[in-house]
């Protein structure tokens, strides 16, 4: 039997009340967004229009939108997963410079000197291969009011299949008594020389973790700190400062370095707000990345940007 009239009316009817329904929700919430570059809307404009404005010149990033008009899903941190945190708040003018000290050393008496200058509050991730090699320079660092000392393991392992099977599988002998043991060992090492204790945050060798081995730490109270990058984008904020071959194709000048880091997010209306930097706290480059650090830190300040300590940012997420 063919519809009556009247019930195709009705149907009618109630699909315009959908649409208008749908219609004045999104209206009354455009300040939601569903995932980074798509569907935010700021302000009535979506992203991709912000975009377009920032590439004709019509809108100034240097002028730097309010962190208020970050729609509110954009403000918070952005995991990879629960313990695991590779940016801090957007709405928040902050950046954190972050350290690794692994199997060179030669950078940390003139980083120890830029920040002791300039005041400004950095996190160093340390393995017990630097401890042990280097204590001179762990003593400096640990009487370092500016800095922060977080763990970087007892070795510098492998964690996951990465190198090998570009996938983050745990590794087969890695388990939790494994990773227990290299945080804990690392812990015990670092007090022992210095009278200290290091922070309850921790970076993989290599950056090479998985959601599994982040919950085995986070039950010893270790939170994991990655580093910033925009995989839609293409870029990040590990300066590969370890690299030394010119020949490399990943190898970047130091300016180069400094110009990736003064224009990441400048498509972004949060810009750089929350972003985790990677340095190395040594290098065999003819021309050591440190010598940027002044100049990035007095452009970011005039930007209106503020240094900050990874637990500082772990407390306000």
């Amino acid at each position: 039997m063919r519809p009556s009239l009247v019930f195709r009316l009705t149907v009618i009817f109630l699909t315009l009340l959908s649409f208008l329904f749908l219609y004045f929700f999104i209206r009354k919430n455009r300040g939601i967004s569903f995932n980074e570059g798509s569907v935010s809307l700021v302000k009535n404009k979506r992203v991709d229009e912000v975009e377009n404005g920032v590439s004709s010149g019509k809108i100034n990033l240097k002028k730097e939108i309010s962190p208020l008009s970050i729609p509110r899903r954009e403000r918070g941190p952005i995991y990879v997963d629960r313990y695991d945190i590779f940016r801090f708040r957007r709405d928040k003018k902050w950046i954190f410079l972050t350290f690794d000290g692994c199997s060179l050393d030669n950078c940390v008496k003139p980083i120890i000197g830029i920040v002791e200058k300039k005041r400004v509050p950095v996190t160093f991730f340390l393995n017990g291969t630097f401890i042990e090699h280097f204590p001179d320079s762990s003593n400096l660092i640990s009487k370092c009011e500016f800095v922060e000392v977080g763990n970087h393991l007892y070795r510098h392992v492998h964690l996951t299949k990465w190198e090998k099977l570009h996938r983050h599988i745990t590794k087969d002998y890695v388990n939790r008594d494994f990773l227990k043991r290299m945080l804990l060992k690392n812990e015990e090492l670092y007090f022992n020389l210095t009278g200290k204790r290091m922070k309850k945050i921790w970076r993989a060798p290599y950056g090479e973790t998985n959601e599994e081995i982040d919950e085995w730490a986070h039950e010893f109270g270790y939170t994991h700190i990655s580093w910033t990058r925009d995989y839609e984008l293409g870029e990040t904020l590990d300066t590969l400062d370890w690299l030394y071959d010119e020949r490399d194709e990943r190898y970047k000048t130091n300016f180069e370095i400094l110009d990736s880091i003064l224009n990441f997010g400048r498509k972004r209306i949060y810009g750089i707000s929350g972003g985790i930097v990677l340095f190395h706290l040594g290098s065999k480059r003819k021309k050591p990345v440190y010598e940027i650090l002044p100049i990035l830190i007095d452009k970011m300040r005039k930007r209106g940007y503020k240094f900050k300590w990874v637990t500082q940012g772990l407390k306000n997420l």
